[in-house]
């Protein structure tokens, strides 16, 4: 699986593999013998894995590519040593893919699940499997996406995007929830984008994370979205509604949701983060809520002038119902996280009520583009070549016209 950490190409999909031992640790949940001998050491999240490497090698292609039916595990697991897992890979970014993970349950009181749990309980429905569930997630307009940056195109009407608020610390304290499938973050609404090619103001409602897992002293790549098939330690997205709607439901009907999303990658510790990450052994259990002191938005991601170069498309939410009509916003720069910050979010946070199943890996592996356009702001970028060329000979045409 491809992942970007410090911004440098890694290596994509699986090496090698290795024997490892025991594996009843791991397997001891599934429900029948047979189950538990077809999967061996192959979790949910190394099947993710196998068939991720086929998505990366398609990755240049136009139009993405999605297995139609779900994996045979006795078949898949046949040609390999019984059991396996992933053989440590160096990385200069400290990410890497991990097959040798705990096996997790479906969210409480959920029939949709992650990859990463799907071998867990039966009935639970992986994201291959949304749609038998949630009609749209079936749909053209799905979202994450792989961005293929040769082929987006510029737009000059999206203009760097005034964020009002932003910079203000809320007097009414944040409601943090562990939802069962992340941790959420409720808004005022007071913090508001215009601009930015959106029509209208927005006002945003609620912020949530998605990341990936650990092996050793490695971390795999846990955002959704994807820049030529390379993944990010983890994704932020701020859910933003126009301000003539009450809540995001509404807003939905009325296609007025935009979510500004966020790239976080390993690094330096970052001070801003710790109101929040300091609080997540209060919300461990799913359904667990706590109140924690306002932020002001702004200081949870870039600053302003580092906000000017994005990508847009047409997408969807990225969990079922997967409503389509929602304006994605991707930006360049990312957010710096340490990586002792980044584990946090899998060793304090559960899917379960018990307590007992770590969550990781909560992101939706990406949709097919098909006929759809990313566009890409102006801003701080090179001209792209066709554009250079139809300059170049315009300035010839007039130096001509001036001449005669």
């Amino acid at each position: 699986m491809a992942r970007r950490g410090d911004g440098g190409k890694l290596s994509s999909g699986i090496k090698t593999v290795e024997q490892v031992g025991n594996c009843e640790q791991s397997t001891r949940h599934l429900s029948s013998p047979s189950a538990r001998e077809a999967m061996g050491c192959l979790h949910g999240f190394a099947l993710l894995v196998l068939y991720s490497a086929v998505t990366a090698a398609a990755a240049s292609e136009a139009h993405g590519w999605w297995p139609k039916a779900p994996v045979d595990l006795a078949e898949l697991t046949g040609s390999f040593p019984h059991p396996v897992r992933a053989a440590a890979q160096p990385s200069p970014t400290g990410l890497k893919t991990p097959l040798d993970v705990p096996l997790l349950p479906c969210p409480n009181g959920k029939n949709w699940c992650y990859l990463s749990q799907q071998c867990q309980v039966q009935g639970c429905k992986e994201p291959r499997q949304w749609a038998t569930l949630f009609r749209d997630c079936g749909k053209k307009d799905q979202s994450p996406v792989n961005i293929l940056t040769q082929q987006v195109q510029y737009d000059n009407s999206l203009k760097a995007f005034n964020f009002k608020n932003y910079d203000i610390k809320p007097s009414k304290k944040w409601t943090m929830q562990n939802n069962g499938h992340t941790v959420q973050v409720q808004l005022d609404g007071s913090g508001m984008v215009e601009l930015g090619g959106l029509t209208g103001r927005y006002k945003a409602m609620q912020f949530h994370f998605h990341w990936g897992s650990q092996e050793g002293e490695l971390l795999s790549p846990g955002s959704e979205h994807s820049i030529d098939g390379e993944r990010y330690a983890m994704e932020l997205h701020i859910v933003h509604i126009k301000e003539e709607f009450n809540d995001v439901a509404s807003a939905i009907k009325g296609k007025g949701v935009a979510v500004l999303g966020f790239f976080i990658k390993a690094g330096n510790k970052n001070a801003n983060y710790e109101p929040l990450i300091s609080n997540f052994k209060a919300i461990s259990a799913a359904g667990n809520k706590t109140e924690i002191p306002a932020l002001a938005l702004g200081s949870l991601i870039p600053e302003k002038k580092d906000l000017t170069s994005f990508y847009r498309y047409k997408g969807s939410l990225t969990t079922p119902g997967c409503n389509e009509e929602v304006i994605w916003t991707l930006f360049e720069k990312p957010i710096e996280l340490g990586s002792q910050q980044i584990q946090e979010f899998w060793k304090k946070l559960y899917f379960d009520t018990n307590t007992k199943f770590s969550m990781m890996d909560n992101f939706r592996p990406v949709q097919p583009i098909y006929s759809r356009t990313v566009y890409k702001s102006n801003s701080n970028t090179l001209l792209p070549p066709r554009n250079v060329l139809l300059l170049i000979s315009t300035a010839v045409y007039l130096a001509f016209t001036l001449i005669q």
